[in-house]
Parts: C-alpha cells; sequence; structure tokens
C-alpha cells in the first residue's frame, strides 16, 4: 500500500469519527421541546390589562362534584361592571379587575416541571370539565380566563398548587397542553369572594352623620290554620326613640314597651337606670361599618320604597320567596300593601335628612319555602344556627324633620312696623326706692343720673326759672329767646305738676346737679328743699323722640317719600335675606331626595346577606338597651294608650291572590 492509499485512509477515518461525534453532540430537540421556553413570556397576548373587559374563574366543588363560576364583564353600552354570576350585581371592579390583569402580565416562565398528563393532579393543574369530573376528585386547579370588548380571548390558563419553599411560586398550565410550568405569581387578585369585587359598605353613611335612630323590636312568626291558609303573628315588644346630642351622647326620647296582647305603655328610665351607651355606640359602629356577604334578586313587584303590587302578592311563586327570607306583604293604615319582616327594623336618620330603613329576615338558606308554609317557624330558633348570615332589606328615603325650615323674617308693610322692627322697645330698668319710668335711665342698679344744664354758662338766668327747660344742646339763640322772655314764667299748674313729678317721690333737694335742677341758676336764690312738684324735670318735654341718647342731636323727621323709599328698601333686602335662606334649605332637600335615589337605585333589586352578628348589632332586647346600676331598685312602668307611642301602622297579612 502505498503512501497515498494511507492517507486516503486515514482521511476517510477522520472523516467517520467527526460525522459519529457531531451525531452525539447534536441536541435532542424532539425529546424536550419545552427546555427552550425557560424564561419566556408565558402569555404573550397579553399586554394591555385595561382592555380587558370580562374575566371568568371557574374552580370545582370537590365536595359536591359541581363547578363554580365566578364572572365581571363590563357593559358596552354604559361601561358600567357588574357579575353576571350574582345575576347583575353592580360591581366595584375597576381598580380589582386592573388588578387582576396586572397580575398575569409579564409572567416568565421559571421551570418547566412536566409535560405528562397523568402528573396533572400531582400539580394541581387539572382542568375544570364538568364532563370529565366526578365527586372527589383531586387535583383540580382554576381555569381564569379574561377577553376583550370584541370578546378575543386574551388570557386562558389553569393555576395550581403552590411551590414548596416557594410560596410566591405556582404551578400553570395553558388549558389543551401537557406541559406544566413554575411561574412566579401573586394570584391574590384573581378571587372569586364575592365582597372583594363589590362595594362593600352598603349603607355608605360615617357615624358621625348619624342624628338619630328607631329601633322598632319584634317579631313575626308564620304557620298554617286548620284550613290550610298562612297565619302570621307578629309579636311587638318595644319601640325605642333616640338621638345624639350636641356632645354626641345618646338620649332617650320616647320609649314604649309592649305586653303579649301588643298593649303598649310608656316607659322612663328610672333613677337607677340609663341607656347602655356602650351598645349604642357599638350600633352605630355597626351602621357605619354594614358589610354584606352575598345578594340574592327579589321578586318583581315589590318596589323600592318596600311596597309591593298586586302582581307580587298574586304570584305564589314571588309570595313565597318573601316568605323563604322572612318578608310578607301585608295592608298598612293606607291600603297599600308593604313588605314587612320577621325580625324588626331599625331606622336612622341622617343630620343631612338621609333616613334609611332596615328590615331584617330569617337566617339565610335555612329552610325552603314549602317549609316556611307547612311549619311554624320562630325567629328564636333561627338563632341557633351558628355562624349564619340573614336576609336584609333596605329602603332610603327623606326626613324632612331633620332639615327645618329657617326662620325667616317677618317683612313690615308700613314705616311704623319698620322703625318698631328696628327699634325694639327695651326693658325698662328699675331704680331702687322707685319705678323708673324715665326712656333715659341708665341700667338697673346704676345712680340716678343727674340732668345736665339747659342753659349755655354765657347766658344769664332770668328771674324766675321757665318750667319747662330748653331741649338738649339747644343752640345759642334758641336758648336766649328761652331765657330772657320779658314774660313772667306762669306758675305750673296742678296737672302739670302733677305730670312731672315721678311716682312716688316726695321732696327733691335743690341744691348741686345731684338734685335734677339746672347747675346755672345762684344756690343762694333758692330753699333748702322745695316741693317735687317746682323741681322735677319732665323729660317727655325735652324734644327728643323715645330712646334717643341724652346730649345728642334730635333725628331730622323724614317725609312721607323719604319714609316710603326707606321702607321699600327695608323690604327688599329682607326679602332677598329670606329668599337666600330659603334657597340654602331647599338646596339641602334636593341634595337629600338626590341622595336618596342614588342609594333606592342599588336597594331597589336585593335581598342583601349581612352577617348574622351584625344583626345583634342593630337588633337587641330592652334588657340590653338599658343599663341599670348596681345595688338600686327599679320604678314600675307608666301605662299609656298603644296610639300615644311611637307609630306602628297596623297590618293584614293575606293570602296570595288576596
Amino acid at each position: 500500500m502505498n503512501e497515498g492509499t494511507k492517507t486516503g485512509i486515514f482521511w476517510v477515518a477522520a472523516a467517520a469519527i467527526a460525522a459519529i461525534a457531531t451525531l452525539v453532540a447534536w441536541p435532542r430537540g424532539n425529546d424536550d421541546p419545552t427546555g427552550s421556553l425557560i424564561g419566556t413570556a408565558l402569555l404573550e397576548k397579553f399586554t394591555d390589562p385595561l382592555v380587558a373587559t370580562n374575566l371568568k374563574i371557574v374552580t370545582f366543588d370537590e365536595s359536591l362534584g359541581e363547578l363554580e363560576s365566578f364572572e365581571v364583564a363590563k357593559d358596552r353600552k354604559s361601561g358600567l361592571w357588574t357579575i353576571p354570576s350574582r345575576q347583575g350585581y353592580p360591581a366595584d371592579a375597576s381598580n380589582q379587575m386592573q388588578a387582576a390583569g396586572t397580575a398575569l402580565l409579564d409572567l416568565k416562565i421559571l421551570d418547566v416541571k412536566t409535560d405528562k398528563a397523568e402528573e396533572h393532579s400531582d400539580y394541581g393543574v387539572v382542568q375544570p370539565d364538568i364532563e370529565k369530573l366526578r365527586v372527589g376528585d383531586t387535583g383540580v386547579g382554576r381555569l381564569v380566563s379574561i377577553r376583550n370588548e370584541a370578546g378575543d380571548t386574551l388570557v386562558s390558563l389553569i393555576i395550581g398548587n403552590k411551590v414548596k419553599d416557594f410560596p410566591t411560586h405556582r404551578y400553570v398550565r395553558v388549558p389543551n397542553q401537557d406541559p406544566v410550568y413554575e411561574v412566579e405569581l401573586d394570584d391574590s387578585p384573581l378571587t372569586t369572594e364575592f365582597r372583594q369585587w363589590i362595594e362593600e359598605d352598603l349603607l355608605q353613611l360615617s357615624g358621625f352623620d348619624i342624628g338619630a335612630t328607631k329601633i322598632r323590636n319584634y317579631s313575626v312568626s308564620v304557620g298554617m290554620t286548620a284550613e290550610r291558609s298562612l297565619a302570621v303573628d307578629p309579636k311587638r315588644k318595644y319601640d325605642a326613640n333616640l338621638s345624639l346630642n350636641e356632645s354626641n351622647q345618646w338620649q332617650l326620647d320616647s320609649l314604649v314597651v309592649y305586653d303579649e296582647t301588643s298593649v303598649g305603655q310608656a316607659r322612663t328610665l328610672a333613677a337607677d337606670e340609663t341607656l347602655n351607651s356602650v351598645k349604642l355606640n357599638k350600633m352605630k359602629s355597626a351602621l357605619d361599618d354594614l358589610k354584606i356577604v352575598d345578594v340574592l334578586r327579589k321578586p318583581e313587584g315589590m318596589s323600592a320604597d318596600l311596597k309591593a303590587d298586586n302582581e307580587l302578592v298574586g304570584n305564589k311563586e314571588s309570595f313565597n320567596s318573601l316568605i323563604q327570607h322572612g318578608f310578607y306583604a301585608a295592608l298598612n293604615e293606607a291600603n297599600e300593601r308593604e313588605v314587612l319582616s320577621a325580625n324588626g327594623e331599625t331606622i336612622v336618620d341622617l343630620k343631612d335628612g338621609v333616613q334609611y330603613v332596615l328590615r331584617f329576615g330569617t337566617i339565610a338558606g335555612i329552610e325552603s319555602s314549602d317549609d316556611a308554609a307547612d311549619s311554624e317557624t320562630t325567629p328564636e330558633a333561627a338563632e341557633d344556627v351558628g355562624g349564619a348570615n340573614r336576609y336584609l332589606l333596605v329602603t332610603a328615603r327623606v326626613n324632612e324633620a331633620m332639615i327645618p325650615p329657617p326662620a325667616v323674617k317677618l317683612i313690615p308693610q308700613t314705616y311704623e312696623e319698620l322703625e318698631a322692627m328696628l327699634n325694639p322697645p327695651a326693658e325698662e330698668p328699675v331704680v331702687p326706692g322707685e319705678i323708673q319710668e324715665n326712656p333715659l335711665a341708665l341700667p338697673e342698679n346704676e345712680n340716678v343720673p343727674t340732668v345736665e344744664p339747659t342753659v349755655e354758662p354765657t347766658v344769664e338766668p332770668t328771674d324766675e326759672p321757665s318750667s319747662e327747660p330748653a331741649p338738649p344742646e339747644a343752640d345759642a339763640t334758641d336758648a336766649e329767646t328761652t331765657t330772657t322772655t320779658d314774660e313772667p314764667a306762669a306758675e305750673p299748674t296742678e296737672e302739670s305738676t302733677d305730670d312731672a313729678v315721678s311716682e312716688g317721690t316726695g321732696e327733691v333737694e335743690a341744691s348741686g346737679t345731684e338734685n335734677g335742677v339746672g347747675g346755672g341758676q345762684d344756690p343762694a336764690d333758692e330753699p333748702a328743699t322745695v316741693p317735687a312738684d317746682e323741681t322735677a324735670t319732665d323729660v317727655s318735654n325735652l324734644g327728643a323722640p323715645d330712646n334717643a341718647p341724652a346730649g345728642e342731636e334730635p333725628p331730622v323727621e323724614l317725609t312721607a317719600e323719604e319714609k316710603l323709599e326707606r321702607l321699600e328698601a327695608e323690604q327688599e333686602k329682607l326679602i332677598k335675606e329670606n329668599q337666600r335662606l330659603r334657597d340654602a334649605w331647599k338646596e339641602k332637600i334636593d341634595a337629600a331626595n338626590a341622595r336618596v335615589r342614588e342609594l333606592n337605585s342599588r336597594f331597589a333589586d336585593w335581598y342583601y346577606i349581612v352577617p348574622n352578628s351584625t344583626y345583634k348589632d342593630l337588633q337587641f332586647g330592652i334588657e340590653e338597651l338599658i343599663a341599670k346600676q348596681a345595688g338600686m331598685g327599679s320604678a314600675p312602668p307608666g301605662g299609656v294608650n298603644p296610639a300615644d307611642g311611637p307609630a306602628f301602622p297596623q297590618f293584614n297579612f293575606g293570602n296570595p291572590g288576596q
């Protein structure tokens, strides 16, 4: 074998070895098709959670072998969110929906655990398919799907168990695909809990806004008569009207208690009793934080104000629905069918005029409508159900008594009425020792005022003093004319002197300014004492109007035209002020009515389901209403005609079709 042949053989062998090596090292893509997915996005099509308009979560109840579906959807026309799985109840889902979408956004594949279908149950990612599942099947996951407004599916994912030692990691699987992936996922926004998707605070009120409450504590038992007709037996216990004063303390406005025959007696707090403020404050907190756990649509024919029409009463299915949930349609005094409750009602008055009426039904889900019609059911028996909920009906209305109309001012029709309104007569103080009739008198307990000289100091006094002093601060010309007349002053007559003497006064000293005589006269010309009728000053003749302060210029008398102008100006001013007060009051009434309409738009169609513990905070016996001080006796209640107590209309409970 020559060298060329040897070289050729060598190269052939080398090529064969290289081919074998290449074949051994080639990736086995067909055996591990998912390995290259690690680190990539799991949901490539889902890039914007804001475009999501529908979320559906399907779970499997292993004990019942049934699927449970929860769905939230946005209405195309109104833009409002509802819960189709709860008969279209309004949802408060904008933020929750965004959180749910964000949780699924940009999920990265951290690992591929298996691609074998028989191992799906080990990771909790079995698809919830009712046709393939049976009671007791385990390892079934949650199927989450999100769609946009056009109905396109953006997300479809089965969420399984948590990853051991990594609580923020989950096993997931795409429906109809075998691989099981590990991803980092906070699935808390993907909840089927009803309360997480609604406005949980039912009443939306603040405890600080509560002005008064009325507790109507009664119960209604239902049974069947021998003729197989419905028998309703209401038992009234007590009616309490309570209010909060300016210090935010509870006070009892009225209380009526009832005996076994519903005869009322007025009840007042004895010396050893007080309102149980702890219980009442707990009631206020429960109203502030009233949470609902579920809803159920009411039958057709019940209005927002809890009135029932003939269609509801005549429909056996609807009538039995009321009874099943603890409510009864009955004729009230206005011959209207009103829906009453089996377990009392609580009425809440807000300071802004909005009034809530809460009527409490039976324990939720303890019996069917047939059971209610065939056997007597008492609320006390239902209370034994542990951890139960209770049905509730709510309506709102306006109580204008909480918004009293403004106190407007009267409009004067004449100038005299205007003067009387602007210058009301002052109370006349009484000086000790005499009856003071002087309109210029100082307030009570002050010294009797002196009368200032009525003559200018530069004018010489006449030989005989005038019987009438000059007006206060008269000008010099008038004073001179008065004091220099050639005719002697007339002697005071008996009639005039009697008018000038103050009642109950004897003689008045004539010296100085303390005796009421002008200081410009020589004291030597006057006797030590003179009769009061010769020295007393009659202030009613000073020429100044009543109530005018001493020493001021008398007001100028207005003409008839000026009086009319002033009257019209004041009338216009008062009319505008009164209108402003009325407008402000009307705005409050309109705001209350608008709020009531808004609330009833939510309340109108629904039975609400609330925790039974909440019911017990809002309805309680009289022994919890009144706290008794230790070591003291009690006083018996007084009697009263039931008609004099808080109004509770008499009802006539009927059967379907009546």
